[in-house]
């Protein structure tokens, strides 16, 4: 090589020697100087490590920023990492290291993201200064560490200090493990509010469209994102699993740690699989497994030990335990014996002593035990002129954000909610919480009143005790008890599909498992919880050895029925000649995709385990589950092709719009809509008999009519609001009763 260079006239290449000052004296300002003086120009002797020191060179000139090392060079260069850790991610002990003093600096990096001088003085820390501040220092120096801190007392900013810090270091990802997608999205609206850092925080669960899920995931793989929050459920999904392989991980969070634990747990099995998840990561990408940091509200002495010891077991990590407890001076708790007749006076009672005298920005959560409870004390307040709403998990994502919206802004002082409405909704002037109910647990109670006084100021925490509430909870617990013959009889449903396929690797829905005729469980397939029942099932047979459950693998199939009434469908699937039992299976799974595309369920979306389960399709397959679902898809095909559904992503846009006189044309339109309806109606029944009307149907003719802009959902709504309507001619109109099928 030197004789080719030497001939073409160019300049030999530098020695190690050389090579290795020139390194250094463009390297030395932007790492840690004790690192760098334990280089030698040796190490620069072989092609290879060359290579390396280019790499790492090469990012340094760009560290600070967005960019990231790419995984090519990390997998075909595995030395750049290591190098690149050792001079900017370990802290050295020199006071005159100019990039250890501030790249590790806690209060730096507290004035550097958040702009404040000083950390909380309170809880303590066995030293006497601020616990909070030697969480950050822990995490900068990338100790594990478990963290027990009372709400509202900064518990999200330990790690997000140091995430920050990380990214800046050597654009490591930091990613956040949390059990609520409200608690994610509220977490990262308040980071971004409060560092001023839009870019550097983002958020993958299941509510996103899909735009938005590929547009976080470029953002991760290109290095934009500092934090990524995820819930234990997406460490399954494929797709996030490569996208998060993009990146090199400098630590994860478990941010509502008590849900590792057995509490934890068992309404979320997936939080067992993380620790696992974890490791085998770490496997790939060739490195010890990164620092764990866990932090809670809630945690008793049990609870504790489980999760240093889960964390122990499945990492190797020892939790250093930075313990704040969970006093809080500011909350009063008080226990009222009461009748069920008196609770919503008495709510109402307290509401004017805690809310309307607190201020403008006072609010207040009352707790329910079920769904119903929550909209029946809505109603009820709102008859004492309280703005109230209410919130559960059987609630659409859109309904959801717009009661937390309301309730974040101020519009909605007053929510009635279930547990879904708990961990980490930050709002800090809630000043009152009651529970209507009894909770489920103390674990449970502790949670939800900590939604009280987070803003340090006085507040109350209220318990209506009614004995018949325990009834209520016993019978709650008892719905969802899993006993120990369901885990064994899961079992033999994997064993028993394993058997049949002659693999070991099975895959199958909960569903298929469930519905195996031999299993004698003590649930049915169409239980609500059925399938939380077996994924915790599975959950508890891999943590005994006996199965190892691996990533999902989720097939989506689009299929949206063609705007046709049932006679029209009906009539379009006799005209192919089929035999009547397989028109009665291709009109099954039309009507009930009419009436999913009607009214859909975020809660429990259409699955092919439900199609499966339709009578004649049920009645049609004698074999095994896999056969049914099977059978589904191969009619969902043909439908297909006969163009009775289409299939395809659907996207769905909610704008407002804007400009002068928006309000007016909206008004405009809906009233347009309005009155064409009311016309179709009056020509379908003049005397007000009942009508069965095709929403797709309706929707198609409107738009002939002249209301080009018309969705389904818009004529549902219309339907709905005039039949609740007291104005004669509409109720003289609508006289239609709701029916399977989507149709009214």
């Amino acid at each position: 090589m030197a004789d080719l260079l030497g001939l073409c006239g160019a300049p030999l290449p530098p020695t190690a020697s050389a090579a290795f000052t020139l390194w250094m004296q463009c390297a030395t300002a932007r790492v840690c100087t004790a690192a760098s003086a334990r280089l030698a120009a040796a190490e620069l002797e072989p092609s290879a490590a060359r290579l390396a020191f280019a790499h790492a060179l090469a990012w340094l000139g760009v560290a600070g920023g967005a960019s990231v090392l790419p995984a090519w060079v990390r997998h075909q260069h595995p030395a750049v990492g290591p190098l690149l850790r050792d001079l900017r991610d370990t802290p050295c002990d020199d006071p005159a290291c100019a990039w250890c003093r501030t790249a590790f600096s806690a209060t730096h990096w507290l004035r550097e993201t958040f702009g404040f001088d000083v950390f909380r003085p309170k809880p303590a820390a066995p030293d006497g200064g601020s616990l909070q501040q030697r969480i950050v220092e822990a995490g900068l120096a990338g100790r594990p560490a478990l963290a027990v801190l009372p709400t509202g007392g900064g518990k999200s900013l330990c790690f997000q200090v140091p995430a920050l810090a990380r990214h800046q270091r050597t654009g490591a990802l930091t990613v956040v493990v949390s059990p609520l997608q409200a608690l994610m999205k509220d977490q990262v609206d308040n980071f971004r509010s409060k560092t001023g850092r839009p870019a550097a925080a983002a958020a993958l669960y299941g509510a996103l469209t899909l735009p938005e899920r590929g547009a976080v995931m470029d953002r991760v793989r290109q290095g934009d994102i500092a934090l990524l929050y995820v819930s234990p459920e997406q460490l399954r999904n494929p797709s996030v699993v490569r996208t998060i392989e993009q990146r090199e991980i400098g630590a994860w969070v478990f941010d509502e740690a008590h849900c590792l634990s057995k509490w934890g747990h068992d309404f979320r099995p997936d939080y067992l699989y993380t620790a696992r998840f974890i490791a085998e990561l770490a496997e790939r990408q060739g490195t010890p497994p990164p620092p764990v940091t866990c932090l809670t509200a809630t945690a008793k002495h049990e609870v504790v030990e489980e999760i240093r010891g889960h964390i122990r077991d499945r990492l190797g990590q020892e939790l250093d335990l930075y313990a704040g407890g969970a006093e809080r001076s500011n909350l009063t708790f008080a226990v009222e014996s009461i009748t069920p007749a008196e609770k919503v006076e008495r709510i109402a009672v307290l509401l004017e002593q805690h809310v309307r005298r607190g201020g403008a920005s006072a609010c207040a959560v009352v707790y329910a035990a079920t769904r119903r409870g929550t909209q029946e004390l809505r109603d009820a307040l709102m008859g004492y002129g309280w703005p109230a709403a209410a919130f559960h998990a059987g609630m659409k994502a859109a309904d959801k954000a717009e009661v937390l919206a309301g309730f974040i802004g101020g519009s909605i002082p007053v929510v009635c909610a279930t547990n879904a409405f708990g961990m980490g909704i930050d709002k800090d002037s809630v000043r009152l919480v009651v529970h209507a109910d009894v909770p489920g647990s103390l674990e449970a109670y502790t949670q939800e009143a900590g939604r009280a006084g987070r803003d340090g100021l006085p507040a109350a925490c209220v318990l209506l005790f009614d004995p018949d509430d325990l009834e209520d909870q016993f019978r709650l617990a008892a719905r969802s008890e899993l006993r120990r013959r369901d885990i064994g009889q899961i079992l033999r449903g994997v064993r028993r599909l394993s058997q049949r396929l002659g693999k070991d690797e099975v895959v199958a829905t909960a569903g298929e498992l469930v519905a195996d005729p031999e299993l004698d469980l003590g649930f049915a397939a169409d239980d609500s919880d059925a399938d939380t029942k077996v994924k915790t099932a599975l959950s508890w047979l891999e943590r005994a050895g006996l199965v190892i459950r691996s990533e999902n693998r989720t097939s989506v199939i689009t299929a949206r029925p063609k705007p046709l009434s049932l006679e029209q469908a009906r009539t379009a699937i006799e005209r192919l000649g089929l035999p009547a039992a397989t028109v009665a299976q291709w009109m099954a799974i039309f009507r009930t995709l009419v009436a999913v595309a009607a009214d859909p369920s975020e809660e429990h979306p259409l699955t092919v385990d439900t199609l499966a389960a339709l009578d004649p399709l049920a009645a049609d397959t004698a074999g095994p589950p896999q056969e049914a679902t099977a059978k589904v898809l191969t009619v969902l095909t043909a439908m297909a092709g006969h163009g009775l559904i289409e299939s395809g992503t659907v996207l769905t846009a909610q704008v407002r719009p804007s400009g002068v006189n928006a309000s007016r044309r909206v008004l405009a339109q809906f009233s347009g809509a309005a009155r064409s309806l009311l016309a179709m109606l009056r020509e379908e029944a003049p005397d007000g008999e009942e009508l069965c009307l095709s929403l797709t149907a309706a929707t198609q003719r409107l738009r002939d009519r002249g209301c080009a802009e018309c969705q389904p959902e818009v004529v549902l709504r219309l339907l709905k609001t005039l039949s609740d309507t007291n104005v004669g001619a509409a109720r003289a109109c609508v006289s239609p009763r709701w029916h399977a099928g989507g149709t009214a």
